[in-house]
């Protein structure tokens, strides 16, 4: 059904909109996703655990509420491709991959949790005290700051998988199509993306390739076009 719609999209607006770039990709390298399940990239991480799920969510982070009336109820979307070193992921043992992540591969569970949903407690020590939880893993850096709330977005993730490129820097052509929605990118994006940048451990194994934001109009309504209030501007 998505592939006929972009197609008829695609094909309806030849006359006055030419295509710059399409990515395909997959959402779940699992396989089929069931209800409720969070997809997984290719490093085997659950991808998208921490998303919005109830309209009061959705409306305090995701749906634009101020600006002109076009832009009411749409979103911002940033988007971008993440090359990811499989082969030198391969390398490491099941423990780092962990300490690395700041999640449990199988369950996506916290450091030493049973259930995914449960909340991330970097306070949480071991017997040595020493954090449970690292510091410098990824999911340690993307949780926001207690004066910050709000610095949550809505990730959709797509991953793809392309032949090998000759004379590549990786034997393997493959990573993640990051998406995400949000308010308003410089408040919520932004800072998630610079604490990533400083001090994440996953950094050493992904590559930021390219980069793109949008402004998502909202849905229509009936009797409507999609972006009619814009267009008509």
């Amino acid at each position: 059904m998505v592939s006929h719609a972009a197609r008829i999209m695609i094909r309806n607006s030849a006359a006055y909109l030419n295509v710059k770039w399409v990515q395909s990709g997959f959402q779940n390298a699992k396989g089929a996703l069931q209800e409720g399940e969070t997809p997984r990239n290719l490093f085997g991480q659950k991808d998208g655990t921490i998303n919005p799920r109830t309209r009061g969510e959705f409306n305090d982070q995701v749906w634009i509420d101020s600006g002109p009336d076009w832009l009411r109820g749409g979103s911002a979307l940033v988007v971008r491709r993440i090359e990811m070193d499989l082969d030198g992921w391969d390398i490491i043992d099941r423990h780092s991959r962990v300490v690395v992540t700041g999640r449990e591969i199988e369950s996506g569970a916290p450091v030493g949790g049973k259930d995914e949903f449960e909340t991330v407690d970097l306070s949480k020590t071991d017997e040595y005290g020493l954090p449970i939880t690292d510091p410098q893993s990824h999911v340690a850096r993307a949780m926001p700051p207690k004066e910050f709330p709000n610095q949550k977005i809505l990730r959709r993730v797509y991953n793809y998988d392309l032949p090998p490129e000759p004379n590549g820097r990786f034997r393997s052509n493959t990573g993640l199509v990051f998406a995400c929605y949000q308010k308003n990118p410089l408040e919520q994006f932004h800072p998630i993306q610079t604490r990533l940048s400083e001090g994440d451990r996953l950094n050493q194994w992904i590559f930021h390739i390219g980069s793109a934001v949008f402004v998502m109009p909202r849905g229509t309504k009936e009797d409507e076009y999609w972006a009619q209030d814009l267009l008509q501007d």
